[in-house]
């Protein structure tokens, strides 16, 4: 960024708990000029703390992911990246079990999790329980489950039947119930620690996880073999296999910044230019038409689709 703009200085802070600390300083005017949008806010106030973008039609067809941080036709957030969700998996775990072909039903999910338990000393599926947001992970593949990119913000909203058998949300969370019955997650959920858990799944001492794409990269960190490191789409009985797309955490400018046209340069050159998306989040570039991570490609040739869901009705959104 520094050799296009010379005279800009850009100061990096890193908070430990970045939605509680962020929310205490945007009490005052001063919370940095680009920031991460906290996903607290309700998307109604989003023009009281941030500067607009451009309009969503303006945009639409430069990024994706922007219509999650709309109000009323302008666009406040770029997605750092476009994530995608699903099962995170250890290759040397898998063939130890005996697993020849990735599962793709819930069945054959179970199936392949009872497998690793009676054939290897690893744990088949790793919850993460005691951290409470590992839990939230799973919510992400309920389009997987449906099989439409319509039935998370337009159907399912509406209708009281979520965790009726035979809906979305009863099959997606009845693998858990399942895998937690059986015997085939970790023994004591209420003492787990992510850190420990990333450096286990890449060493083989954990079979599954699920989790987005953005924790790939931070798992393959801490692999001997990087390539050891697999993603599957979330199991389905969908006769589509749907992966969803969806926005990271979002860049906005602060609506108080001194500095604004600086802020709005950094933003275009992150989002444009530095790559970071793909080299850094193990993601999906927000610009539109940018190229699947090599992760994915197997999926394309095999017919899985990747897409953004469908926005909330008006009135609905948030």
């Amino acid at each position: 960024f520094n050799k296009l703009y010379p005279n800009v200085k850009v100061n990096f802070q890193a908070l430990a708990d970045y939605e509680s600390q962020i929310k205490i300083r945007m009490g005052t005017r001063d919370y940095g000029d680009v920031l991460l949008i906290p996903t607290s806010i309700p998307i109604a106030e989003l023009p009281d703390f941030f500067e607009p973008l451009g309009t969503y039609e303006e945009m639409k067809s430069k990024y994706s992911g922007i219509e999650e941080r709309m109000v009323e036709g302008n666009v406040y957030g770029i997605p750092v990246a476009m994530t995608y969700s699903g099962v995170i998996y250890n290759k040397n775990v898998f063939k130890d079990a005996g697993i020849t072909q990735l599962p793709k039903t819930p069945d054959q999910f179970l199936k392949a999790l009872q497998q690793i338990k009676d054939k290897t000393k690893a744990v088949p599926l790793f919850t993460n329980y005691a951290s409470g947001w590992a839990l939230t992970q799973w919510e992400a593949d309920l389009a997987t489950v449906a099989g439409t990119k319509e039935y998370v913000n337009v159907t399912q909203p509406n209708t009281d039947d979520n965790f009726t058998k035979g809906q979305p949300h009863y099959e997606l969370y009845k693998i858990m119930y399942d895998a937690a019955k059986n015997g085939l997650i970790e023994k004591d959920p209420t003492t787990t620690d992510w850190e420990t858990s990333k450096a286990d799944l890449a060493q083989g001492k954990i079979g599954t996880m699920v989790l987005g794409s953005w924790a790939i990269d931070q798992i393959k960190s801490t692999a001997t073999n990087k390539d050891d490191i697999g993603f599957m789409p979330f199991p389905t009985n969908a006769s589509k296999v749907l992966v969803p797309l969806a926005g990271d955490y979002n860049l906005g400018i602060n609506v108080n910044s001194e500095n604004k046209a600086a802020a709005r340069a950094w933003v275009d050159w992150f989002t444009e230019k530095s790559n970071y998306a793909v080299e850094q989040a193990g993601s999906i570039s927000p610009l539109n038409g940018a190229k699947m991570p090599d992760i994915l490609k197997q999926y394309g040739d095999q017919g899985v689709v990747f897409e953004t869901l469908t926005p909330s009705p008006k009135g609905q959104e948030g």
